[in-house]
């Protein structure tokens, strides 16, 4: 039997967003495969246990964070030694798939094994902005990117277009998803719903889309169709609201 080791920036038994819906199914898959130790990094001191290490970011840290040379904002502001004394315990592995880019870029040593990163998306396209704060997270996010590239045995992404435009000998797609129990068919007007934390760009641009340039089509075919947009969204969305 293979030994794998899953190492997750979020809870893996609580699939309450995007991000914990990925990590969740990535360990039930993992854990078919073979005996799965699961080590989660998070950035939060609420939840306990042997299988969790908390990450700290002070408020000093969060400044400092910000000018650091290297290291984009989200990287450099967490304390990463409790996750490298955690990580140095371990034996090793046959594999070793970590969650998001930041652990390894940030140059923390994994138990020996074959290494898959999920990068989840590429950070370095969310800050495409003039300012200095957009060209100092560009170019941090490229140089911790390509640190990644060059360690890891295989890259994972979640969207083919970006995977793409990696030049890696073993890139793969792995689309995001969610276990859903089938819903039963209703009477009344078809009605679709969209739910997501609006005030996060990717999902803002992701429902002015869907409403300016798809719903229009679904209309027509069908005239009664409801679109409900569930979630917080400080006006990101006032542009769109009441669309037809």
């Amino acid at each position: 039997m293979k030994n794998l080791l899953f190492v997750s920036p979020v809870e893996v038994d609580r699939p309450v967003d995007g991000l914990r819906w990925r990590a969740h199914l990535t360990a039930r898959a993992l854990s078919s495969v073979g005996a799965l130790t699961v080590v989660e990094v998070t950035k939060d001191g609420g939840r306990q246990g042997e299988a969790v290490v908390h990450t700290a970011r002070t408020p000093l840290r969060r400044a400092l964070s910000r000018v650091h040379p290297t290291l984009p904002p989200r990287v450099a502001a967490r304390d990463w030694r409790p996750a490298a004394t955690r990580l140095d315990q371990l034996d090793p592995v046959d594999l070793v798939w970590v969650m998001q880019p930041d652990l390894v870029g940030a140059g923390l040593a994994l138990p020996p094994g074959s290494l898959v990163v999920d990068m989840v998306d590429l950070e370095e396209g969310k800050h495409l902005g003039p300012s200095l704060a957009d060209r100092h997270q560009r170019r941090c996010w490229s140089a911790l990117q390509q640190r990644v590239f060059d360690r890891a045995d295989a890259v994972v992404l979640a969207h083919p277009g970006e995977a793409a435009t990696i030049v890696h000998p073993s890139v793969h797609v792995l689309p995001n998803a969610v276990d859903v129990a089938p819903v039963p068919a209703h009477g009344g007007e078809p009605t679709l719903t969209l739910i997501g934390r609006f005030t996060y760009q990717p999902n803002r641009e992701a429902a002015v889309w869907f409403v300016t340039s798809v719903w229009p089509l679904i209309r027509a075919a069908e005239p009664t169709a409801r679109l409900l947009l569930v979630g917080r969204h400080d006006g990101a969305l006032d542009e769109v609201s009441g669309a037809d």
